[in-house]
């Protein structure tokens, strides 16, 4: 997905691969990718630039922050991007409109204008009700652990109360919802919600294409290309 989107920013040398290898890590794993990127820079004598993605999960602010610090020491590009992962991205109600149209229109090529006969936010606000104590369970739990790790003053209680006010405040609005909850499974309860309702099938890519470029997140427009140029410069 992440190529899809950086040919969208004309990010060519990211979109087509052609400069570096991409080498999943196999879930959040910071440390796999430092011991493995020194073993290849051993194995060719040479320092390797190297860029490190990673999900967000359900990981607080500071937890983040601590992550990225570490993982900046070694890499020439680091982030954990602001999503639960990387499929909320597709959570994009203008985009999947767009795509629902491009598809009701392939399926009846004489109508020239298809309009989508669902309201994709509120559907997506809908079918995401459900996920609610699930998200807030993991987020509050997610900081708990960080804490402990931490070696943080702060008593379990305050800290509990702290993640679940700030879950709360983000909750209730679209844009904070779609970046929490899980984007894999939303985005698949949507697909299915939509083959019933208008008979046709939503992937990835399509949803992907029919973004505009101000809708994309500026994590997007920031992926470093292989000058180390991004969409944004």
């Amino acid at each position: 997905m992440l190529s899809r989107f950086a040919r969208q920013l004309g990010l060519a040398s990211v979109a087509n691969r052609s400069d570096f290898a991409v080498i999943p890590v196999e879930g959040f794993n910071p440390q796999k990718v430092k011991d493995f990127a020194l073993g290849m820079e051993m194995t060719l004598g040479a320092k390797l630039l190297k860029v490190a993605i990673f999900d967000r999960d359900y990981r607080s602010d500071g937890e983040v922050a601590v992550i990225t610090k570490d993982l900046e020491q070694f890499c020439w590009f680091a982030v954990v991007h602001d999503r639960k992962e990387l499929e909320n991205f597709l959570l994009n109600f203008q985009a999947i409109n767009r795509a629902i149209s491009k598809r009701l229109a392939e399926r009846n090529p004489q109508q020239n204008s298809v309009q989508p006969v669902i309201d994709s936010k509120s559907l997506l606000m809908q079918l995401s009700n459900g996920m609610k104590n699930q998200v807030q369970a993991r987020l509050v739990s997610s900081r708990q652990k960080f804490e402990r790790s931490a070696h943080s003053s702060l008593d379990q209680v305050t800290v509990s109360e702290d993640a679940m006010n700030e879950f709360d405040a983000k909750w209730d609005n679209f844009e904070h919802r779609m970046r929490l909850v899980p984007g894999k499974e939303l985005f698949a309860n949507l697909n299915d919600h939509v083959q019933k309702a208008c008979k046709i099938s939503l992937s990835p890519f399509i949803v992907i294409d029919s973004f505009s470029r101000s809708e994309l997140s500026d994590f997007l427009a920031n992926i470093p290309n292989s000058n180390g140029r991004t969409a944004v410069d």
